[in-house]
């Protein structure tokens, strides 16, 4: 561990054999508009309407012949209980519902939806009925653009999601389901404050999941055939981690590791013992050769 000490304290400069980051400018317009005809799922009479019609949708795919889009998971009453399935993580969300609820609101000429974003915490405080406050939420513009040109799949899905997290798609492995355990969904239902309702820690994984990806990037960049070696491993020992906070936390301290930090790369290295001990070679394996590769940078230096 001393030598390892002594080799990082040589570190000034290491960031030079590293791809340093860049930026590029996105031109942004704000502007005020006023839009007749929306969905704003913000309202809770509006929301109630939304989940009772949209859960309840029936479609004509050959004449004559009435299905029902949700046929084995059945109708919904209460906003409250969609509130996990709007928020799927997958890219896209719960695809099929998502599809036909835009497909329902074109036909019927709405102009607008605003809905909670997946990738926020979003939240609404409501008084007497009336929105007060919000956070996280989009507006999604149907005003100028054509009618849908496709007829929504039927959904058929067994269940609605009791929990946010990141589902599979049909056809796909269960295991690939990451339920987001320390993700709640506080709800009013009752008082002059009924219908507010807040999301937390949806962001923090949206954080851990971009520490995840540069994670990957630069061991790739750094050492091809090490990442090819390593990665898996260490995908497998970030998705042992259960909550948002020690994914990032997982994750950041294996990229600053990449980087050359000293501090990281002795936390890396207090990680190897306990995983060892408990017969966690692979991934003990995986981070060693993660404190080499950064050691034998050092020494060049």
């Amino acid at each position: 561990m001393e030598d390892h000490i002594l080799l990082v304290a040589k570190w000034k400069g290491a960031y030079e054999d590293i791809a340093m980051p860049f930026y590029v400018d996105f031109p942004l317009t704000l502007k005020k508009i006023t839009v007749d005809r929306v969905i704003d799922l913000r309202d809770p009479a509006t929301a109630k309407w939304f989940v009772q019609t949209i859960t309840r949708l029936q479609f004509e795919w050959e004449e004559g012949k009435i299905f029902d889009q949700c046929p084995i998971k059945g109708p919904l009453d209460k906003f409250e209980d969609l509130i996990p399935t709007i928020l799927d993580q997958r890219l896209g969300g719960s695809w099929n519902f998502c599809m036909a609820a835009e497909f329902y609101l074109r036909t019927c000429e709405a102009n607008g939806l605003i809905y909670p974003s997946a990738r926020n915490n979003p939240s609404v405080e409501i008084r007497n009925k009336k929105i007060v406050k919000s956070h996280g939420w989009n507006f999604v513009d149907y005003s100028n653009s054509e009618g849908p040109q496709y007829r929504p799949l039927i959904d058929v899905d067994s269940t609605w999601h009791k929990k946010v997290g990141y589902y599979a798609d049909l056809g796909d492995d269960p295991k690939n389901i990451i339920i987001y355990n320390d993700v709640t969904v506080k709800y009013t239902s009752r008082g002059p404050t009924a219908g507010s309702w807040s999301v937390n820690n949806i962001s923090r994984w949206q954080e851990a999941w971009y520490q995840t990806m540069m994670v990957q990037q630069v061991l790739e960049f750094r050492d091809v055939n090490l990442f090819r070696k390593v990665w898996p491993s260490i995908l497998l020992f970030l998705s042992m981690q259960e909550t948002a906070e020690k994914r990032y936390e997982v994750a950041y301290n294996i990229l600053m590791a990449l980087m050359g930090v000293p501090e990281s790369l002795e936390t890396i290295h207090g990680w190897v013992d306990p995983l060892n001990e408990n017969g966690i070679f692979q991934i003990a394996t995986a981070l060693n050769e993660i404190i080499r590769m950064r050691l034998l940078i050092c020494k060049k230096i």
